[in-house]
């Protein structure tokens, strides 16, 4: 049950839809029965399951109108209200008390979405993937976005991996998308929900999970989260593999470098390595693109017995520019291996000799826990004191380059 176009006929995928009033789905928790008695839910539009697609090209304008407890079970490689999407336009459209499974991809609106436009759609509910073995992609309203543009949106999903990991196993999670390729833009768009990633394999897992975007190679501007972040890796105390995970950015895509202007995370950020590799910031877990006026306030709580690098803003930064940024969340690390943290920065630089530069960006070594390390490109240590009294604030980073007309709208004193 369902549109029934994925493999029987794709002739509707490009028809133009919009709705008349609001649905109730919640009987779709019956639909669709399976052999053990169990309900697989909504078929979703389209079809993205191993070699086969069919994108969904159409038009589907909501009218201001909700779409309520739609449920796709966990039978599905990818789910969604749309599995896959080239060329689409969704508009004007909420999803809420969603209960989205999938075994590899899963989006509150796309699973997969290529070239695809989406305006004023906004989720809640619960979004997970329950991956056997193998890539998981999730987000709040797209898994995996290449190409096209998000704009005032929002996503008040709770999104989780269960990821068993093993080598060559992968997981990209965000409260709104899992991962945002080059080409891609999201503006004016906000994400409050939880991000939950469990990975229970002695294998290890490779993981960038974040409270906006797990994997980021794109453009994304005014835009913010809030929901705790929180990675945890179980089994042995010597894994392959490595985690990437921040407040608002897992990573900030190595090898497609993204940009982020006019963000901020407010979530606490948590992460528990056991044995494996991680990067761990307030805001950016891994970064080597450009971070513009944005910031995080957020605790940030690491823990790793093989390297862990940890930062208020960013824990691992190589490459790009951070510029007007600043954080004052707490920053806490507990383990035997090497670790690198920061108020600001966890470590600036790789084997290489590749390093950020970094320009009027600034953090509280009270606040964070954290004093100034005596090296260059690793923030501005700033008094709890001038943080608190906007007069002095505006006149340390106005002189700076800092932007109070048009940027940076200036808090209460004591904020």
């Amino acid at each position: 049950q369902g549109m029934d176009s994925a493999y029987d006929d794709d002739s509707m995928l490009d028809s133009h839809f919009a709705l008349a009033n609001d649905i109730n789905a919640r009987g779709t928790s019956g639909w669709n029965e399976n052999e053990d008695g169990s309900f697989a839910g909504f078929d979703p539009i389209g079809a993205a399951e191993g070699d086969f697609f069919r994108q969904f090209s159409g038009s589907l304008d909501g009218r201001g109108h909700s779409i309520t407890g739609l449920f796709v079970g966990a039978a599905r490689d990818t789910a969604g209200l749309f599995a896959a999407t080239e060329g689409a336009e969704i508009r004007n459209l909420s999803l809420t008390g969603l209960r989205i499974t999938a075994g590899s991809m899963a989006g509150g609106v796309v699973a997969d979405a290529v070239a695809t436009e989406l305006d004023n759609v906004h989720t809640s509910g619960r979004v997970a993937v329950v991956s056997d073995f193998g890539s998981a992609v999730v987000g709040g309203v797209v898994g995996w976005m290449s190409g096209g543009t998000i704009t005032d949106s929002s996503a008040r999903t709770a999104v989780r991996v269960d990821n068993p990991g093993g080598e060559g196993s992968s997981t990209d999670a965000g409260g709104f998308a899992g991962i945002v390729s080059s080409g891609s833009t999201i503006a004016r768009s906000f994400s409050t929900g939880n991000v939950t990633v469990v990975s229970t394999g002695v294998f290890g897992v490779d993981a960038n999970v974040g409270g906006f975007v797990g994997d980021l190679g794109g453009l994304i501007r005014d835009a913010y989260s809030s929901g705790t972040v929180r990675f945890d890796q179980t089994g042995s105390d010597s894994l392959s593999g490595g985690a990437s995970v921040g407040g608002f950015a897992g990573t900030h895509d190595v090898i497609e470098p993204g940009t982020m202007i006019r963000t901020a995370a407010h979530g606490a950020v948590i992460a528990n390595g056991a044995g494996l590799e991680i990067n761990v910031g307030g805001h950016t877990g891994a970064n080597n693109g450009t971070i513009l006026d944005s910031y995080a306030d957020g605790a940030v709580t690491a823990s790793s017995e093989a390297t862990q690098n940890v930062g208020g803003l960013v824990g691992l930064t190589d490459g790009g520019t951070i510029t007007n940024t600043y954080a004052t969340g707490a920053v806490r690390t507990s383990g035997d291996a090497e670790t690198r943290a920061g108020g600001l920065i966890g470590l600036n630089g790789d084997e290489d000799g590749t390093s950020t530069t970094v320009t009027a960006s600034f953090y509280d070594p009270v606040r964070t826990g954290r004093a100034p390390n005596g090296l260059a490109n690793y923030g501005q240590a700033v008094s709890t004191a001038i943080f608190h009294d906007t007069t002095a604030f505006l006149a340390l980073a106005g002189a700076q380059g800092w932007d109070f007309a048009r940027v940076w709208a200036p808090g209460d004193s004591g904020a």
